[in-house]
């Protein structure tokens, strides 16, 4: 029978047959995360694969981002996410040690971000999004205040991909929740990263946002037409319609 191994912060275990995941210390991958239940996930080899079931818990068990409604078999390397627990499963190597599990770093509150830094941003803006289509929108919230931080800090060093992706999750909670503070912070973090907001989302910007509504605004704006002769004609069309929101 095949071994799998489970990667959790701060430790992993490998097995043959089952391992059970959550915050009671008689799980074989105990985690410390407030937001798991006592007995979360069961996992299961059968033939090649591994099923991982959730055991009705409260706040529901994430493969590779989706929100799984019944047992779900994974056959090659995937992520669980429970709670703010981020973990990987996958194929034991040849002759696996078994290693005890020790509870590790756990994603906190926003406020907490020194916390944070185990957690991939992938894995961080997979869980906002697949937040965002459970209807959870407060744990979308949390994940993606620290995704914002994450890529303001880096300024233009940022990857486009995250920092879209964080501008959609932005958006989208702004359009949600009716919270102009969304807002901000999507044009807080694309001045910080020098980035043009794709067009697309700027049609539903425009939707949102009442002219001069939105205080950091005209500072993205500024920064923008700074550098037109840089930006393709397209995106200039874009920085214009977003221009007109700033009065």
């Amino acid at each position: 029978m095949a071994s799998w191994l489970l990667r959790i912060p701060g430790g992993e275990i490998s097995f043959e047959q089952t391992c059970v995941i959550g915050r009671s210390s008689d799980c074989e991958a105990a985690i410390d995360d407030p937001n798991a239940s006592r007995r979360h996930a069961f996992l299961r080899v059968v033939g090649s694969g591994v099923v991982v079931e959730d055991l009705q818990s409260r706040n529901g068990t994430f493969v590779d981002g989706r929100l799984i409604g019944s047992p779900t078999t994974i056959s090659t390397p995937a992520r669980i996410i429970i709670g703010h627990t981020v973990m990987t499963l996958e194929p034991a190597p040849p002759r696996p040690t078994r290693r005890s599990v020790r509870p590790g770093p756990m994603l906190q509150a926003p406020d907490a971000v020194q916390t944070t830094t185990d957690v991939p941003d992938r894995a961080m803006l997979d869980r906002a999004r697949a937040m965002l289509a459970a209807g959870r929108n407060d744990e979308a919230a949390g994940g993606a205040s620290i995704l914002m931080r994450r890529q303001s800090g880096m300024g233009p060093r940022a990857q486009d991909e995250f920092v879209r992706g964080v501008s959609e999750v932005l958006v989208a909670l702004a359009m949600r929740t009716g919270d102009a503070r969304w807002l901000e912070g999507l044009f807080g973090v694309n001045t910080d990263c020098d980035r043009v907001i794709p067009g697309e989302l700027v049609d539903v910007i425009e939707k949102l946002v009442a002219p001069g509504a939105v205080r950091l605004l005209p500072a993205y704006v500024e920064k923008m037409r700074a550098r037109a002769a840089t930006l393709s004609p397209a995106d200039r069309m874009v920085i214009a319609r977003i221009e007109r929101l700033a009065h």
